[in-house]
């Protein structure tokens, strides 16, 4: 799924998302990639990949839909 469409949709927009499988612009921010968790809590996220044992996640902020680019 593309970074554009994730920051589109409100299930995401607010939160703190965990990408696998991403695709990387030059700058090597994540433009791609498979949602496979998300919580308003950036700890909280990170222990869940910390125990299911995600360690090739990208975590990334999904921002607001009023500040969405």
């Amino acid at each position: 799924m593309a970074w554009a469409d994730i920051c589109r949709d409100e299930t995401w927009q607010g939160r703190w998302v965990a990408l696998d499988g991403c695709a990387y612009n030059d700058a090597g921010e994540a433009t791609a990639g498979l949602v496979v968790d998300y919580d308003d809590n950036l700890a909280e996220l990170c222990a869940r990949l910390s125990a299911e044992r995600r360690k090739s996640c990208s975590v990334v902020f999904c921002p607001p839909a009023e500040s969405a680019a």
